[in-house]
């Protein structure tokens, strides 16, 4: 001991020696560190929220079209495996939830009963935001109860090609479903499309018979005739429409098409729907041909 200061002469090593210490401790651990950095897998982008692509269970999301998840591997195409169809145990209320995200078969619907069946084929229009006015006070209420129901298009402005894929799909074999429960008949506007549709191509048509179609069926009418001629549409409900057809055979788009692919029936039966738009102010366009030519009889 000093007897001038009271300090251990030895204090100065000891703090050298610690200090030493203390770095071989932190060079050690940054190797330990490096060493399970290098030998640890990577760990890819783990999509969440927004960032999540949902592929669907049909033929409008094949490994071809289907967007790829963020951090997947750099090829041109990737497998993907369609997702099971979630299930709640009931039936009614898999379809109200999920009629915009997949497609169900008429198998599906057997247990639905006239009022089960009302609800459902709202629902398909409830999940495309539709608002229902007083007059369907029961319907607005029913659906209000769902944290998927945004109403944002009032009944008047709605339109069925707001309609997606999965929902055109299941509305119509709802529908085949309820002609064949006895729940609906076939309407003289369903006949007048049904025919048009089937013949467009081989019969010259008159206005009367196009008499009873509303905005959406004369919408359909004119696109059955590029339909019949093979063209490929880009939207998910014209394309879930028509390909419910044995006939529809898509190859033809806007690159490719030409007016040489319609014959003579369908250049008049063009015409004659253009004609009857006019005549009831629809005033909508015509599906996704770029050339609206004024056509004339």
């Amino acid at each position: 001991m000093n007897a001038k200061t009271g300090r251990n002469p030895r204090g100065k090593d000891h703090s050298v020696l610690i200090l030493a210490g203390m770095m071989c401790a932190a060079l050690l651990l940054g190797i330990l560190v490096r060493y399970v950095r290098a030998n640890t897998p990577a760990v890819s982008h783990v999509p969440q929220g927004d960032d999540v692509v949902r592929v669907a269970p049909d033929s409008y999301a094949s490994a071809d079209n289907a967007e790829f998840m963020p951090g997947g591997a750099d090829t041109d195409k990737q497998s993907v495996t369609p997702a099971e169809r979630p299930s709640t145990g009931d039936a009614f209320l898999d379809f109200v939830n999920g009629c915009a995200d997949w497609d169900f078969e008429i198998e599906d619907f057997q247990s639905f009963d006239k009022q089960k069946y009302i609800y459902a084929i709202n629902a398909i229009y409830a999940h495309a935001g539709r608002r229902f006015g007083d007059r369907n006070k029961d319907l607005r209420d029913y659906y209000e109860r769902f944290d998927w129901y945004q109403p944002t298009i009032d009944g008047n402005d709605f339109r069925e090609s707001y309609l997606n894929g999965h929902e055109v799909t299941n509305l119509y074999r709802l529908l085949d479903y309820a002609v064949r429960a006895g729940f609906r008949s076939v309407s003289e506007e369903d006949k007048q499309l049904n025919a048009f549709i089937a013949s467009c191509e081989t019969t010259y048509f008159d206005i009367s018979d196009l008499s009873k179609m509303d905005a959406d069926m004369t919408f359909l009418a004119w696109n059955a005739i590029y339909a019949k001629s093979g063209w490929s549409f880009e939207s998910d409900y014209l394309r879930a429409f028509f390909s419910r057809f044995d006939w529809y055979q898509p190859e033809y788009n806007k690159e490719n098409f030409h007016e040489g692919l319609l014959n003579e029936y369908q250049k008049f039966n063009r015409a004659l729907v253009h004609r009857y738009d006019e005549e009831k102010e629809y005033a909508h366009a015509y599906g996704e041909i770029e050339q609206y030519e004024q056509f004339h009889l």
